[in-house]
C-alpha cells in the first residue's frame, strides 16, 4: 500500500493537463487553469471580503453571482486564485470575470498577480469616482443600453515574481506570495457618494487561463502601402509595470507584448517624471540626479525593436539641475524664490522658456535620449508634458526685459503695473505663450536636423490626470438625463455637486472653452500662472508641433469646433485622459488607482466619435495603471482599423450614408487610390449599412485586405458598398481605380 503522503506527491507528478475551454476572442481555445464559482458559498478558494457581510450572493439574470454594494463606504470580495496550479513568473494569463449587465454597474478589478488595477461601468453610471482624486469632469448617459445579459471581460496579464497579499501597506508594499501560492484578485465597489446609480458590482465567475503562446496574438498592424505615412497610437501608463519583478527590465518586456496583443504600434516611456531622471545616462551627477537604473532606456530600445515598435519618449521636462540653478523664474506676485501654489513641495522645478539657455539645455537632453540612438530605434518625435508649476510664466527681471524689448519698444514695465493693468497682463501673458510655442518649434527643428526629417514634437499643457477642467468651483455632473441625480451629488463631506445638460455642454462647445482658458483662482494661490492655458490659435502655422487635444468623456468629442481649434500644420494628435480615481478603495486595499472604461464595445465609444469627428492622426492615452483593457476584441478592432489609413488630411462625406449615425470620411492619396474611414455612433449593430462610393473601383478591407467588391452595387453611376458593422465600430476601406 502506497503511504499517503507518497500518493499526494504521486498525484501531483501525473497530474492531467489542464482542459481546453474557449476563453473568447481574441484568444480562442486556452488551457482552463482555475475556475471561482462566485455565486456559490462553498466554493473552497481562499476568501476574504472587507467587512463581513460586506457581500451577498443573489440570483441575477437566471445565475448566481455574489455581489457587494452599493453602501456609504466602498467594499470588496477577493478569492485567491491559481494556488498549485503551476504558474510561472512573467508568463502570460488570461483572467476572465463573468459579469451581468442587468442594471447600472460599477466594478473595480484588482489583480494582485500584476498590481495592477482596472474597472468598467454599465448604463448611467459614472465609472470614475465624483470624490475620490478630484474633478474627474464626469459624465452619465442614460440612453447607453444594457446587454440584458452577461458580458465578460478579459484582462492579458504577465504574473510577477512576487506578489503582494490582499492588502497592502503603502509604505512597506511587501511581496511575500510566490506563483506557487497564486494571487488574490478583489472586486471591488466604490462609496454611493462616488457612484449614485451604480447597483452594485457584480460577478459570477472567475477563471484563469494560461496563455502559451502569447505571440501569436500579436495584432498587425497592416498599415497604408509603402511612402503613405501611417498612423500612431500609444499609451504612457503611470505605473510602468514590473515593481513585482526581480528586475525592471522584465516588466518593459512583459509590457512591449501586451501592447502588441492590443495593436499598439508606439511605445512611449517616462524619461523624465516631474523633472527627475528615469533610466537615462545623464554622465553628469550636477546635472540631472542619476536613475535608479541609467541604462533602462537604452535596454528598452534594444528590447522594443524586436518588437517593431515606433518610439515616442515623453518628457515632464522642467530644466536640468544646472539649469534651474542658473536661471530663476518668479512669481507675480509672491516675490523671489516662492512657489506658484500651496503645494511648494510639488514645485521642485520652474523652467523659463523665455530664457535661451533652457533650449541649450533640453538640447542636450534630446542629445542623451534622442540622437545617439537615432540609428537604433524608429523615433517618431517626443512628448513633453507639464507638471504642477513647471513651465510657469515668469515675471524675473530678465522676463520683464525681454518683454520690453521684444513686444513694448523698449519701455520698461513692472510687475506692480502687470498686476493692476488687465491689458498689460493680457499684452505679457500673450507674449509668452508666443515664447512658449517658439520653444517648442526649436526643439522640432533641431530634432528634424540631429534624428530625421519627419520627427514630431507633442505638447500636453495640462498636469492634473483629468485633462483641463471647466471654469467655475465645483464639480459637475454632465448627464442628458437629470432627474435621477436629484438628491444624488453630496459628496457627505461638505461638497454638493451639480449637474449640466449633455446637449448644453455640447451646443456651447464647454469642452472648448475650458480646454484654454487661464485657469481661475482665489486668494495669492498663482495657479493662473503655474499652469497657463492652451492656446492652439498659435500652434497652428508650425509644421511638426503638435498641441494634443484632451479627452475622456463623449461630449469632449462631439465638436468638430473644438477638434479644429487644436488641428496644426500637420494634423491632429489627440490624447485621452485617466482620472487616477486614487482613494475608490477608501484605503481598505491599501490604495489603488483604477483606469475606468464602458462596458463592451462602448469602451471604443470616445475614440470613435474621436475619429469621427476630429480625425486625429495620432491617437494617445495617459494611462494611471499597465496597459491593458478589459474588452481586447474591441481594442484590436478598432486599432487594426486606425492605423490601416493613412496620416493624411480628410474630410466627411456628408451625403454617403442615409443614416446619420453612420459616418463617412474620405482620404485621396494620388496614385494610391481613396481610403474611406466608417464609424458606427450608433449604440446597436447594423446588419446592412450602404455607403455611397466617391468613385467606382476595386474595394477593398484596408485591415484584411480582403475583396469587397463582391459587396457592391451598381445603379447607373452610382456605387454602393454594403458593410455589417457593430456599435461604436470603425472599419478602413480602400478604392483603386480598375
Amino acid at each position: 500500500m502506497i503511504p499517503v503522503a507518497a500518493a499526494l506527491i504521486l498525484a501531483t507528478l501525473v497530474r492531467a493537463e489542464p482542459a481546453m475551454e474557449e476563453a473568447g476572442p481574441p484568444f480562442g481555445p486556452l488551457p482552463l487553469l482555475d475556475a471561482i464559482e462566485c455565486g456559490d458559498p462553498h466554493d473552497a478558494h481562499p476568501f476574504r471580503e472587507s467587512e463581513p457581510p460586506a457581500s451577498r450572493i443573489v440570483r441575477i439574470l437566471n445565475r448566481s453571482c455574489r455581489v457587494v454594494g452599493p453602501s456609504r463606504k466602498p467594499g470588496y470580495f477577493a478569492y485567491r486564485i491559481g494556488e498549485g496550479r503551476g504558474l510561472v513568473a512573467r508568463h502570460a494569463y488570461l483572467l476572465e470575470i463573468d459579469y451581468p449587465e442587468d442594471a447600472p454597474r460599477t466594478l473595480v478589478v484588482v489583480n494582485r498577480g500584476a498590481e495592477s488595477s482596472a474597472g468598467i461601468h454599465t448604463g448611467a453610471t459614472l465609472g470614475d469616482a465624483l470624490w475620490s482624486g478630484g474633478n474627474t469632469n464626469a459624465e452619465s448617459l442614460s440612453t447607453l443600453p444594457l446587454a440584458g445579459a452577461y458580458r465578460t471581460c478579459r484582462y492579458l496579464f504577465f504574473l510577477n515574481d512576487h506578489t503582494v497579499d490582499l492588502v497592502v501597506d503603502p509604505k512597506r508594499a511587501e511581496r511575500p506570495l510566490t506563483p506557487a501560492d497564486g494571487c488574490w484578485v478583489a472586486i471591488l465597489h466604490p462609496a454611493r457618494a462616488d457612484d449614485p446609480l451604480s447597483q452594485g458590482a457584480a460577478a459570477a465567475r472567475i477563471r484563469l487561463f494560461d496563455v502559451p503562446e502569447v505571440a501569436s496574438l500579436y495584432a498587425g498592424p497592416r498599415y497604408p502601402p509603402e511612402g503613405v505615412p501611417h498612423r500612431h497610437l500609444f499609451v504612457r501608463d503611470g505605473g510602468g509595470g514590473g515593481q513585482g519583478m526581480d528586475n525592471m527590465d522584465a516588466g518593459l518586456e512583459c509590457r512591449a507584448q501586451a501592447l502588441r496583443v492590443l495593436g499598439i504600434n508606439t511605445w512611449c516611456q517616462d524619461l523624465l517624471t516631474a523633472g527627475r531622471n528615469r533610466g537615462w545616462e545623464a554622465e553628469n551627477d550636477e546635472w540631472f540626479a542619476p536613475a535608479a537604473d541609467p541604462l533602462m532606456w537604452e535596454k528598452a530600445l534594444q528590447m522594443v525593436e524586436r518588437y517593431g515598435l515606433d518610439v515616442l519618449p515623453y518628457f515632464e521636462y522642467a530644466g536640468s539641475l544646472t539649469l534651474n540653478a542658473a536661471v530663476k523664474a518668479r512669481t507675480l506676485k509672491r516675490g523671489p524664490g516662492r512657489p506658484y501654489t500651496d503645494l511648494a513641495q510639488g514645485e521642485p522645478f520652474h523652467l523659463d522658456v523665455t530664457d535661451p539657455r533652457s533650449l541649450e539645455d533640453v538640447r542636450a537632453v534630446l542629445d542623451h535620449t534622442m540622437v545617439r540612438y537615432k540609428d537604433q530605434a524608429r523615433f517618431v518625435g517626443a512628448w513633453f508634458r507639464t507638471a504642477l508649476a513647471q513651465m510657469p510664466v515668469s515675471f524675473s527681471d530678465a522676463c520683464l526685459e525681454r518683454f520690453a524689448n521684444q513686444v513694448n519698444g523698449g519701455l520698461a514695465v513692472t510687475r506692480e503695473q502687470i498686476a493692476v493693468d488687465p491689458l498689460v497682463r493680457g499684452r505679457y501673458g500673450e507674449w509668452w505663450l508666443g515664447q512658449r510655442r517658439d520653444f517648442f518649434a526649436g526643439i522640432g527643428e533641431y530634432l528634424r536636423a540631429r534624428v530625421g526629417p519627419a520627427q514630431a514634437v507633442l505638447f500636453t499643457p495640462w498636469a492634473g490626470a483629468s485633462g483641463p477642467s471647466w471654469p467655475g468651483r465645483f464639480t459637475q455632473v454632465v448627464t442628458d438625463d437629470p432627474g435621477p441625480w436629484d438628491g444624488q451629488l453630496d459628496s457627505g463631506r461638505g461638497p454638493v455637486a451639480r449637474t449640466a445638460r449633455w446637449a448644453t455642454v455640447v451646443a456651447e462647445d464647454r469642452h472648448l472653452k475650458g480646454a484654454i482658458a487661464w485657469p481661475e483662482v482665489s486668494g495669492d494661490s498663482e495657479l493662473r500662472f503655474a499652469a497657463p492655458r492652451a492656446d492652439p490659435e498659435h500652434w497652428r502655422e508650425t509644421p511638426g508641433l503638435f498641441l494634443t487635444y484632451p479627452f475622456s468623456r463623449r461630449y469632449a468629442v462631439e465638436s468638430a469646433t473644438a477638434f479644429e481649434a487644436f488641428r496644426g500644420a500637420d494634423g491632429l494628435a489627440a490624447v485621452r485622459f485617466h482620472p487616477r480615481n486614487e482613494g475608490i478603495d477608501g484605503g481598505l486595499l491599501g490604495g489603488v488607482a483604477p483606469d475606468m472604461e464602458r462596458s463592451g464595445p462602448f469602451c471604443m465609444l470616445e475614440e470613435a466619435h474621436a475619429l469621427a469627428n476630429g480625425d486625429p492622426v495620432m491617437l494617445g492615452s495617459l494611462a494611471g495603471d499597465v496597459s491593458t483593457r478589459a474588452f481586447p476584441e474591441y481594442v484590436r478592432r478598432f486599432n487594426a482599423a486606425y492605423l490601416a489609413l493613412p496620416a493624411l488630411p480628410s474630410s466627411r462625406l456628408m451625403d454617403a450614408c442615409p443614416d446619420r449615425e453612420i459616418v463617412v470620411r474620405s482620404i485621396r492619396v494620388e496614385g494610391k487610390g481613396t481610403w474611406l474611414a466608417v464609424v458606427n455612433l450608433g449604440f446597436a449593430d447594423k446588419p446592412a449599412v450602404a455607403i455611397t462610393l466617391p468613385e467606382d473601383g476595386t474595394v477593398t478591407d484596408s485591415v484584411t485586405g480582403a475583396d469587397l467588391t463582391w459587396s457592391v452595387s451598381r445603379t447607373g453611376q452610382q456605387a454602393r458598398l454594403t458593410l455589417a458593422m457593430g456599435p461604436c465600430e470603425l472599419k478602413a476601406i480602400r478604392l483603386q481605380p480598375k
